[in-house]
Parts: C-alpha cells; structure tokens; sequence
C-alpha cells in the first residue's frame, strides 16, 4: 500500500515538472512546424511523457499502436512521431542532403519543444534503438528513463546475424516469390503493394510465430523507396563500421533492454547494452521475436511497468 501510494505522488509531481501548459495539442494527431521542417505527430492519454521512437524502414508508427497505446495506462503520455518523409510527416529534396543523426536528435529536441516536455521517457524499437542510445548520450538530463525494445546490434559483430537466420528461416518456395518479385517492374518502380508484400514476407519469419504477421499494421506510402532512404540516412551517417560502444559506456540513464527469445539477432547483441550501459536491466521475453510487444503483450506490458514503478 506503502509503495503504491509513494508512486502516485512520485506520479503526480513527474507529470507537473514534466510538461507545461504552453504546448501543441496532438491528442487527434497533427502536422507540427518544427522550424524549418514538418513532423506527424499524435499522442495517446495523460501523464509523464513517453516519446516513440519507431524501428520503421520507411513505414509509420503505426504498427506499433494497437502494443503500445495501452501503456498510456501506465500513467503515461505516449507520444508518437513519424520521422522526416515518412508517414503522414512531409517529404522534402534536401532531406536526402542534410538529414543526419544529428539532425535527427534535433528533430526530437523540437518536437519536445512544441509539445512543452522536459522530463521523459524514450522508448526505441528495433534499429531506432541507435537513435535512442546517440538521443541518450546528449539529453541525459531530460530522460526519467530509456527502453530499448529488440534493439538491433550497437556493433558490426552481430549486425549480419539476422541475415543468415533469417535465411535458415524463410522455406526455399518464398524465397524463389521473393527472387521473382525483385525480377519486376512493380519492384523497380516501388510500387507500394509490391514493397509491402515483400516487407511481410521477410518480416514474418522475424516472428516466433510467422502466422502472426497478420497482426502489424504495416503502412506504407506511393513512395516508400524514396522515404525509407531518407529514414535510413541518419543511420548510414553513424559509419561503416558501425560502433556505438563507447557511446553506450557513457550513459548513466536508468535503462530498460527487453529482448525476445526468437529473435533473429542473439541474445548476445541485447547484452552488449545491459552490460555496457551503466544503469541498465535485460529482459528476455519468451515466446517473441523481434515484435515482443505484439507476440507476448502481456509479458510486455508488466516488464515496462516494473520498470517505471522501480
């Protein structure tokens, strides 16, 4: 009784210090002018901001809605963003020019800005995990917390693993309709139906069970090709090869890594996080793949409210 009335005072002074009134409403989803770019940006429920970072390739947030809206249950503010390009967030030519990590982070510096946020969250899914961490390492004074779900490699060692997993994976009849969808014309000219199907053909052996594919909510737009080369320009700007090891030794934020047990990177890749970061929690979701929020919710939803009642 004790703790549980602790927390709900520690909840209500977190959300007082961790917004002001002076902010953008984007409770029914809203085009941002961010100086001198246009993000999306929809937020689901009251409470301690919890800003989204999605692994998408070009794809919008909203695979992730249907996991991690219920967090807004938690006390939280769940706060999602489309990256430059992708989603209902604009495209413009020079993004393919300018647009670096840094810029990416500046990004998040200004969306918090609009919306009033100082003290937050920063929840990352899959490769956006590497936005989180570099976020992380110059806004530590910002974060009450930092979540790492299915992150993806922080270097080389096991940034190729996927791909041979993947590959004892996939039966050798997809394979050959993924080879002959790459032979067409739809494939060379992006058509979006074409790029979807192949997204779930690779993604669903990314799943402890490849049926539950049915369940993300894959959207993508007339110019998927084009925008997924914009969200990957940021992690392209990190360098070859990638090393993000020194970074994570840096970070003293109090670190959630939650990693699922038929994931197509080891477990070993989620370990160089909670062992290099200083202040940081692996856990190893069973019966999940790389969507441990979809796969196993259950075992998702208490893991993060453990950690932000801890």
């Amino acid at each position: 009784m004790g703790n549980r009335f602790s927390f709900s005072i520690f909840l209500v002074f977190t959300i007082i210090w961790s917004c002001n009134s002076n902010k953008e409403n984007i409770s029914e989803g809203k085009i941002l002018s961010l100086d001198e770019i246009k993000l999306y940006a929809h937020s689901v429920g009251q409470g301690i901001p919890a800003i989204i970072l999605a692994g998408s390739n070009g794809f919008d947030h909203h695979y992730l809605r249907p996991y991690l809206d219920s967090l807004s249950n938690l006390g939280l503010m769940i706060i999602y963003y489309d990256p430059r390009a992708v989603g209902s967030s604009p495209y413009r030519e020079e993004y393919l020019e300018n647009y670096d990590m840094d810029a990416a982070i500046q990004d998040i510096n200004k969306l918090k800005k609009a919306l009033g946020i100082k003290r937050h969250y920063i929840f990352s899914h899959s490769r956006a995990s590497l936005l989180g961490i570099k976020y992380a390492l110059n806004n530590e004074k910002d974060l009450l917390g930092l979540v790492l779900i299915n992150p993806t490699p922080a270097n080389i060692e096991y940034e190729d693993h996927w791909k041979y997993i993947l590959n004892d994976r996939i039966p050798e009849s997809e394979k050959n309709k993924r080879d002959s969808i790459y032979q067409t014309k739809a494939y060379r000219n992006g058509d979006p139906y074409v790029m979807l199907s192949l997204l779930e053909l690779s993604t669903k052996y990314l799943l402890y069970n490849p049926q539950n594919i049915e369940h993300l909510d894959f959207r993508i737009g007339r110019d998927f090709k084009r925008n997924s080369a914009v969200f990957s320009r940021p992690y392209a700007s990190l360098g070859f090869p990638l090393d993000l090891t020194q970074d994570i030794e840096q970070i003293s934020t109090k670190t959630l890594v939650i990693h699922g047990s038929y994931d197509a990177y080891p477990l070993e890749a989620s370990m160089m996080y909670s062992e290099g970061l200083q202040n940081a929690k692996l856990i190893e979701i069973p019966n999940s793949g790389h969507f441990t929020f979809m796969e196993n919710h259950s075992e998702f939803i208490d893991s993060i409210k453990e950690f932000i009642e801890d």
